[in-house]
């Protein structure tokens, strides 16, 4: 069986799954073909060619106000990344830095991620000073990054890092070689593991297991509050899997509240410093809608 298989930030693998004959299960061994980012991709009938669609893309990324981007204003000169492989970009809470992540070719092997850190308002990009192979990032604070980065013994490392002077502290190491969302707490982290069925807390070397609402299918992310007090907890609900829900969840006793309850294509949530939540709903594939949520079902419409 030829298989196209979802990769994230790298493409999309091509894999090969052989067929025990005398069993007609699958072999647990998959042969990866390719890795790229292919629109389409057709194998002839005896197995022994393939033809494939890479297609051109164009991502760009702008550093803008508010106000213009829900007005679709994305001026030339408020633009700060273009390329044709994947860019993002994310603000700093206090609104000064922006982090900038771009996916670049690395010739025969697959693409890799590379993160810097610029001005909102212009100048140099910096290199995100960290070691080892970083597989994630994203603003703990508006001067320290959390980042996750493959350890040296094939598990996941997690860590604060100072974009200053590179100093990292709340160090854990998880021995998985993969795991699901995490999010920073001042004195610790709060994630999930592969399986996204419950969240585990970690603080002062002591792990402690929170069940997941039984609403969900499974946790699609995990975002600490400023206060460090909960985690919001983003999902599908188990019984259509047509439904999003956040849930805010309290850390000391694991109960939980349910704040969003929608039907969407998709959607994000990002806490903001006063306790609120910025929700990003994505009704249809080609449009967003931003809200403020400030307690339960209390959605403000910001815009679209």
């Amino acid at each position: 069986v030829w298989l196209g298989r979802a990769a994230g930030e790298a493409g999309d693998a091509m894999v090969r799954i052989p067929i025990d004959r005398s069993t007609g299960h699958f072999v647990a061994v998959q042969d990866t073909m390719i890795t790229a980012h292919f629109n389409s991709i057709s194998v002839t009938a005896d197995g022994a060619k393939m033809v494939m669609d890479e297609g051109t893309r164009s991502f760009g990324a702008w550093a803008t106000s508010f106000s213009d981007m829900l007005e679709a204003k994305l001026p030339d000169d408020r633009l700060i990344a273009r390329a044709s492989n994947s860019v993002h970009a994310s603000i700093s809470p206090d609104g000064a830095r922006i982090l900038i992540t771009r996916v670049e070719p690395t010739g025969d092997g697959p693409p890799v991620a590379r993160y810097s850190v610029r001005p909102f308002g212009g100048g140099a990009e910096q290199p995100v000073p960290v070691s080892g192979k970083p597989l994630g990032m994203g603003w703990a604070d508006s001067v320290t990054l959390s980042v996750r980065t493959r350890g040296a013994s094939g598990g996941i490392h997690l860590a604060l890092v100072d974009i200053r002077s590179g100093a990292q502290r709340n160090p854990l190491d998880v021995p998985d070689s993969t795991m699901g969302p995490a999010s920073s707490l001042t004195d610790g982290w709060v994630w999930a593991p592969t399986s996204r069925d419950r969240i585990f807390v970690e603080r002062a070397g002591t792990r402690r297991e929170l069940k997941m609402p039984s609403w969900y299918a499974g946790i699609g992310d995990l975002e600490a509050s400023a206060d460090g007090r909960r985690v919001f907890m983003r999902g599908w609900n188990r019984a259509t899997d047509d439904t999003l829900g956040v849930d805010a969840i309290d850390l000391s006793d694991g109960s939980s509240t349910r704040w969003v309850t929608l039907f969407a294509e998709g959607g994000e949530v990002q806490p903001m410093p006063d306790g609120s939540l910025l929700f990003f709903l994505f009704k249809t594939a080609e449009s967003v809608d931003i809200y403020r949520v400030t307690s339960p079902g209390a959605m403000q419409f910001l815009g679209r």
